[in-house]
């Protein structure tokens, strides 16, 4: 249903709705992206969405122009699978466009780990949050026992909550499960691998992944490990995916470059950052960490 704007906007030229998509493309939607765009000259816009004729937390995703119309893309919060009717209104001034969309919302529901990748080594005492949603009866477990932990239920969009866990944890390698059922009734199971690197001490023997620094664009920030001593050997860079909140309810993931390193004989070691911000500067140190390789 698209709802005629005054007679200076032809229904042609109005407010649309493009597309309505999962927020992130590959995985069981938490939310749904909107995709719009309406006439050029409509500016000063506040926008405003509403999921089956209720108000519904929303945020901007950003925009853009072209051929005489802008675009601007949403995130909105539709709450439980199903039937839902996607509601966008724009106002500027005197000037009101409404368009909508009826879909059928489906989603399992999921869980991820929040900002750490897989096999990160972390340098204070871990506390993990597991963002979780239409997942029912979750169980959670590092290395294989059971750990109890705190709840935040998302109050703008039932179904979501943030598992928060601070126990259990051991120096070296942790194993973090997250287990529940999901809206099919079928099992979910999500792992992540920590190391803690508690008191700045390690094995030797033990291989973790180092954090160097999140991915850029073209131009930079680019990252690297200088050079090391003879108690550690570096492996291939890798990227991991971090999951983050964007705003406290929008689930987003950006890229970490990680480094292996192996702690290959016993000694103390600087381990010094490096980061050149811009590919037209110079290279310059980001941060320094001091670890001792124990025998």
């Amino acid at each position: 249903m698209l709802a005629l704007a005054p007679a200076a906007w032809p229904q042609d030229q109005g407010l649309r709705i493009l597309s309505v998509e999962p927020l992130l493309p590959g995985m069981p939607p938490a939310y749904l992206r909107v995709e719009t765009d309406y006439p050029m000259d409509l500016e000063n816009v506040a926008a405003s969405l509403a999921v089956n004729g209720r108000e519904a937390a929303s945020a901007s995703l950003g925009g853009g122009f072209g051929g005489g119309r802008r675009f601007a893309d949403y995130a909105v919060a539709v709450g439980e699978p199903g039937r839902k009717t996607i509601t966008v209104t724009l106002q500027a001034g005197k000037q009101r466009l409404t368009a909508s969309k009826t879909i059928e919302f489906r989603s399992p529901g999921g869980a991820v780990f929040l900002d750490y990748a897989d096999g990160e080594a972390v340098w204070q005492r871990p506390q993990v949050q597991v963002y979780v949603y239409f997942l029912h009866h979750p169980v959670l477990t590092v290395n294989g026992k059971t750990v109890t932990f705190q709840q935040v239920s998302d109050p703008e969009n039932p179904g979501h909550a943030v598992l928060t866990i601070t126990e259990g944890w051991q120096p070296g390698l942790n194993r973090l499960e997250c287990k529940g059922t999901n809206n099919a009734g079928q099992e979910v199971v999500r792992n992540l691998n920590l190391f803690w690197m508690k008191d700045g001490k390690v094995k030797q023997g033990d291989t973790f992944s180092l954090f160097l620094g999140y991915m850029g664009s073209k131009s930079g920030p680019f990252y690297y490990l200088g050079k090391t001593g003879p108690a550690l050997a570096p492996g291939p860079s890798r990227w991991g995916t971090a999951f983050f909140l964007e705003g406290g309810h929008w689930l987003r993931s950006r890229e970490k470059m990680l480094r292996e390193v192996k702690a290959q004989a016993p000694g103390h070691e600087v381990i010094t950052i490096l980061v050149k911000k811009h590919f037209l500067g110079g290279v310059e140190v980001d941060r320094k960490l001091h670890l001792q390789v124990l025998p």
